[in-house]
């Protein structure tokens, strides 16, 4: 998916009300006294943010409770902050046409890989198990890591990295 295809997106029922605010805001640029953009970010990592927060810290108490949700193919937007500030920051310098830009790395990460890398970097002493995603429906984080989003950042993530 790429910012330009915003449109054809079909948001879950839970977040229905975002899409319509997303809307709502766009309506904006008619009335001709703003110049509003919507930016959609991959989960958010890299300066305290605490999308993670449960994940990391299962595994610095090395509690059993690591574990891979499905297969853990599932591809998951990641953005690091900075980057997403960089983004906003061209947004006001540049103003461009278009009107909603997906801040996204550029990595393909799947849930395994994030799963394992966290494992791997606090020498997690278990082998990380799978789990249905029946079990899951009620663990922390759960609905973030079953996404499956492949997301192109947007055109203006492409220029030289802003200071």
């Amino acid at each position: 998916l790429r910012s330009e295809d915003y449109p054809r997106r079909v948001p879950a029922p839970k977040f229905q009300e975002w899409r319509l605010i997303e809307t709502q805001t766009l309506a904006l640029k008619e009335k001709g006294l703003v110049r509003p953009y919507v930016v959609c970010t991959g989960l958010p990592y890299g300066n305290g943010e605490d999308a993670f927060l449960g994940l990391f810290k299962a595994a610095w108490q090395t509690r059993p409770t690591l574990r891979v949700i499905g297969d853990g193919f599932n591809s998951i937007p990641l953005v690091h902050v900075r980057d997403a500030a960089r983004l906003i920051k061209r947004l006001v310098e540049e103003q461009p046409a278009l009107d909603y830009h997906l801040a996204v790395d550029r990595g393909d990460c799947t849930q395994k890989a994030i799963i394992e890398a966290v494992a791997a970097e606090f020498g997690i002493p278990y082998d990380v198990r799978s789990i249905s995603i029946p079990e899951a429906i009620l663990a922390e984080l759960a609905d973030m890591l079953t996404l499956d989003l492949r997301l192109e950042p947007s055109p203006l993530m492409a220029g030289p990295p802003l200071e």
